[in-house]
């Protein structure tokens, strides 16, 4: 008994792919560039790192880092009523003394009353933060 063999249907050619869109030779550096350079993402930048130097200059509170208290000399940073940035020794009656800690590098600062060098805390949310934000 003869066994019955399909026949094979050829294997259909490549089609000729049309010229390659220019993103697709771009390396990914170069890909990231020309986002930034269209997405308008630079320009909001510049402007909100100008709004943070004018608020600094008017003594707004910086919203960036935590608040630093010197050991040494017992000068404390604190907020007004107003929201304005000050310095004091006293804490029953803080008054401005007008000095500003000054920053190092990214997470050490100088006190400006002893220059003791601080380093900035790293912030750590409260336990069972992330618990509460992901409850299902």
């Amino acid at each position: 008994m003869a066994t019955l063999r399909k026949k094979r249907r050829p294997v259909p050619k490549p089609k000729a792919v049309a010229r390659r869109h220019p993103a697709a030779e771009k390396t990914d550096e170069e890909v990231y560039q020309d986002f930034l350079e269209n997405s308008g993402s630079q320009q909001l930048g510049l402007k909100l790192r100008v709004l943070e130097a004018q608020s600094q200059a008017m003594g707004l509170v910086p919203g960036d880092r935590a608040w630093f208290a010197c050991k040494k000399c017992g000068l404390f940073e604190g907020e007004s009523n107003e929201g304005l940035l000050f310095t004091s020794r006293r804490r029953d009656s803080p008054e401005d003394t007008g000095l500003r800690f000054e920053k190092l590098t990214d997470s050490r600062w100088r006190c400006p009353g002893c220059c003791a060098k601080i380093v900035e805390p790293e912030y750590k949310p409260p336990p069972g933060f992330w618990d509460d934000l992901y409850k299902k």
